[in-house]
């Protein structure tokens, strides 16, 4: 792969995170779903997305994927959900309930 075209798709993919990150934290502060649940959505429909995505692409549909990376993506979620726990209540605490 040519470096402008891997430098690109990284740049790319640097902005997707940040728009996620600045979505997440307007749907924690607008909505009543709490951090927990909401990680337990984005989890799950990109976990389908990715498997989707898997057997479109391969011809081997029947690849057995890794209990080791799920682990790792569980308890990064979980981490990341608890520490945007923290971040929504300190920046909420003592606001005007949203209406």
């Amino acid at each position: 792969m040519p470096r402008s075209l891997t430098l690109s798709l990284t740049l790319l993919a640097m902005i997707a995170f940040a728009g996620s990150s600045l979505l997440c934290r307007l749907a924690l502060q607008q909505t009543a779903i709490d951090p927990a649940s909401f990680t337990a959505l984005r989890i799950v429909s990109g976990a389908l997305t990715l498997g989707l995505i898997v057997r479109l692409r391969s011809n081997n549909h029947g690849a057995a994927g890794s209990w080791q990376s799920a682990l790792a993506l569980f308890t990064s979620a979980a981490i990341l959900g608890g520490i945007a726990l923290v971040i929504v209540d300190k920046q909420t605490a003592g606001a005007a309930p949203a209406r």
